[in-house]
């Protein structure tokens, strides 16, 4: 029995082995196994819900799997009837006002640069000019992406629903796989793996929703325009370590050195404030 125990050194090369497999089909695949992968933590998250339905109501899985998935539906029709207009709203005036807000911006630029002796570098400046021309090629390849958007969208909806339902009988095959003179040691170690990757991924959920309101609220203040679709995208990008909050800022204080600020003070003075 002691011969047909794996080393932890061959565990370890298993389970890199194993993570290197899963990399390479989800690189090949792409966009086929995106909206499931995306399913999958939405599920993850709302498993405990489903599980708290079950056992203090007394429901069967596919009942509570259904009301815990109308709720989210809620959610997002809800949600979209407040929010998608203001995004939407917020874009279109993005894009109406990008030549005054670029000119802007490279007015700052230019007088930044000359204060710091800087001067040869507006041409940095300039050349983002031809960034309206860049979003007008750009029309036809957004309203195609848009439609596979919705589709990876309603593939995304029905697969969190199966894995809401059927996600006892998913453990219980991964159970039944494993070797079974390795069952007794890796389902308690799943068990606490489980425990803390749900910890994590709902404390970066949390994390989202935080920055992303802290951010609408805090530039709305400063007089930024766009404040709302500036949050949306720092909280996004704050799922990525360091480089995320980042280029949210970046962008977020571009966009204040383009907008003249409401209080009078000068531009570097105000985009610092506002980073």
């Amino acid at each position: 029995m002691n011969a047909a125990r794996w080393s932890p050194a061959a565990k370890r090369t298993a389970l890199g082995v194993i993570g290197l497999i899963l990399l390479f089909v989800v690189w090949r695949a792409g966009d086929i196994v995106r909206p499931f992968i995306w399913a999958a933590i939405l599920a993850y998250v709302l498993l405990p819900l489903v599980g708290l339905l079950q056992r203090r109501a007394g429901l069967p899985r596919a009942v509570a799997a259904t009301i815990v998935f109308a709720l989210l539906l809620t959610a997002i029709v809800a949600g979209g009837r407040v929010l998608v207009p203001l995004a939407v709203g917020q874009i279109l005036d993005l894009q109406r006002r990008l030549p005054s807000l670029l000119q802007n911006l490279e007015t700052s630029l230019a007088g930044t640069f000359d204060q710091f002796g800087l001067g040869p570098f507006q041409q940095v400046a300039i050349q983002a000019s031809d960034l309206p021309g860049m979003l007008a090629r750009a029309a036809l390849p957004i309203a195609v992406g848009l439609g596979h958007a919705l589709l990876e969208f309603l593939v995304f909806l029905i697969a969190t629903f199966f894995l809401l339902r059927d996600a006892p009988r998913l453990f219980d095959w991964f159970r039944r796989v494993l070797p079974p003179g390795q069952r007794a040691e890796l389902v308690p170690l799943a068990r606490q793996v489980n425990e803390l990757l749900g910890l994590y991924v709902r404390g970066q959920i949390i994390l989202i929703g935080i920055m992303a309101t802290v951010t609408t609220v805090g530039l709305t203040l400063f007089g930024v325009p766009f404040g709302f679709v500036l949050g949306l995208m720092t909280g996004v990008l704050e799922i990525i370590p360091i480089v995320g909050p980042i280029t949210a800022g970046a962008i977020a204080c571009l966009v204040a050195l383009g907008n003249p600020n409401p209080f009078g003070w000068s531009q570097l003075v105000y985009v610092g404030a506002i980073a």
